[in-house]
C-alpha cells in the first residue's frame, strides 16, 4: 500500500511543483510589483510544500519497508513550531486555537525530524477533529486551545524527552481508548485506521513509547478531553539502532 501511494502521489506532486514555478517565472517582470509581492511568495510555498509532500511519502515508504529512521540531532522546538504552523490553518478554518509551550533549555534530541513532525500533525489534527465535535461553532473562537508542550520526563532514568498534546474535546470512550492504535481500525467514516498505528510505529522504532489519556472531570464525573503522551530517549541506543 506504501509503495502504491508514493508512486502515485509522486507524480501529481511533482507537477503541482513544477507548474507553480513556472506560473512563477512568467508573473516576474509581468505585472504590478505590489502584486507580484503578494502572489510570487505563495506560489513558492505552494511548490515548496509540494516538493516537502514528497519528501514525507517517500521517508513513510522507507519507514513501512522497515528502514531505519534517518537520525539527527535535533531541536525539538522547531519539529512543535513547524508541526503547529502547519495545522494552525486548519484550526482557524474551524474556529479553533493551537498553543504551543516548550521549556527552556531542553537538551537536543536524537530523532528523524520528518517522521516525528508527521507524528506531531497527526496528533494535533486528532486533537481539533475531537474539539469540533466537542464545540458548537458558535462557541469556538471561545473555546480552550488545543494545547502542545515539550518537557523533560525525569521520573525515568535517564530522562526522557515528553511531548504531550491535549484538548478539552470529548475524550474518547474505553472500547475505543482500547483499540486507536489497532492497524485499520477507525471511527471516522472516511478514516483508513492507519495514522495512529504508524505513529505508534514510529515513535516505538525510536526507542519511545506513545499512548492515550482521557482527562476527566472528578466533580462531574465526566470526560473533558483527551492527553496523547510521547516519550523519547534523549539518545538512541546501539543495541535499540540495529533492532
Amino acid at each position: 500500500m506504501a509503495s502504491s501511494l508514493a508512486h502515485e502521489l509522486n507524480q501529481p506532486l511533482a507537477a503541482i511543483s513544477n507548474y507553480c514555478m513556472g506560473v512563477a517565472k512568467r508573473l516576474q517582470g509581468h505585472m504590478d510589483p505590489s502584486v507580484q509581492n503578494d502572489i510570487l511568495p505563495a506560489l513558492e510555498k505552494a511548490s515548496s510544500q509540494a516538493h516537502r509532500a514528497g519528501t514525507i511519502i517517500q521517508r513513510i515508504k522507507g519507514f513501512v519497508k522497515r528502514s531505519e529512521p534517518q537520525r539527527s540531532s535535533c531541536d525539538i522546538n522547531d519539529i512543535i513550531n513547524d508541526a503547529t504552523g502547519l495545522v494552525e490553518i486548519e484550526a482557524n478554518r474551524h474556529r479553533l486555537s493551537i498553543r504551543s509551550h516548550v521549556e527552556e533549555n531542553l537538551p537536543k534530541v536524537d530523532i528523524d525530524p520528518v517522521l516525528i513532525l508527521q507524528v506531531l500533525v497527526n496528533l494535533l489534527k486528532n486533537s481539533l477533529d475531537s474539539m469540533r465535535e466537542a464545540y458548537p461553532i458558535s462557541s469556538r473562537w471561545s473555546a480552550p486551545p488545543v494545547t502542545i508542550s515539550a518537557d523533560l520526563e525525569t521520573s525515568t532514568f535517564p530522562a526522557m524527552l515528553r511531548i504531550q498534546v491535549r484538548d478539552t474535546g470529548a475524550g474518547i470512550t474505553e472500547n475505543v481508548l482500547e483499540r486507536m492504535f489497532e492497524p485499520f481500525f477507525s471511527t471516522k467514516n472516511d478514516g483508513m485506521g492507519m495514522g495512529l498505528n504508524i505513529c505508534r510505529s514510529i515513535i516505538e522504532s525510536h526507542q519511545g513509547r506513545l499512548w492515550a489519556k482521557n482527562q476527566m472531570d472528578e466533580e462531574q464525573i465526566k470526560l473533558i478531553g483527551c492527553t496523547f503522551t510521547i516519550l523519547l530517549p534523549l539518545e538512541i541506543t546501539d543495541s535499540g539502532a540495529s533492532a
